[in-house]
């Protein structure tokens, strides 16, 4: 009897110690910084489907990238979200302070879901930094403030000068 505890106990923290290292959330990498700012809730986004036709394009998505030949910065999230809901007077800012100089979209997957398929996005918000010839830059998840935007597209030698 004694020796059936023993295996109960070690099969016991066996499991405990493969839930707390083996469980690792997936995250996309490419540029990512952080995934969410510290005690906001980030929601993950079902993966796309890969369905021909599943998706309607999205107005002035991926492809149109260049059509305004300035840089450009997509973000995509959602009414709901906390984050989002920070983002959103830094959006607005940067569109009004940097207007002909920075072109600034956001999409809300509440009423344009499809736009997280089209910009293969998992996890809101995400910002998506373009060139001024529509060439992807890099991405991040999360809250971003408007120091850390303007400083990003800096690294890449995109200078924005002073606001309006």
């Amino acid at each position: 009897m004694k020796g059936l505890w023993k295996v109960i106990v070690v099969a016991v923290l066996a499991v405990t110690v493969m839930a707390v290292f083996g469980y690792r959330p997936q995250r996309q990498t490419q540029g990512s910084d952080s995934a969410c700012a510290p005690g906001t809730i980030c929601p993950t986004l079902p993966a796309a489907s890969n369905q021909a036709g599943a998706a309607k394009p999205v107005p002035g998505g991926t492809k149109a990238a260049a059509s305004s030949g300035l840089p450009r910065l997509v973000d995509v999230g959602a009414g709901k979200c906390i984050p989002c809901k920070m983002m959103a007077p830094i959006l607005q800012g940067l569109k009004k302070e940097y207007a002909g100089k920075l072109e600034v979209v956001y999409y809300d997957l509440g009423k344009q879901p499809e736009a997280a398929g089209q910009f293969g996005v998992r996890v809101i918000p995400t910002q998506i930094f373009y060139d001024a010839k529509g060439k992807e830059l890099c991405r991040h998840q999360g809250y971003l403030p408007k120091a850390d935007i303007l400083a990003k597209f800096g690294e890449y030698g995109i200078e924005l000068g002073a606001a309006k």
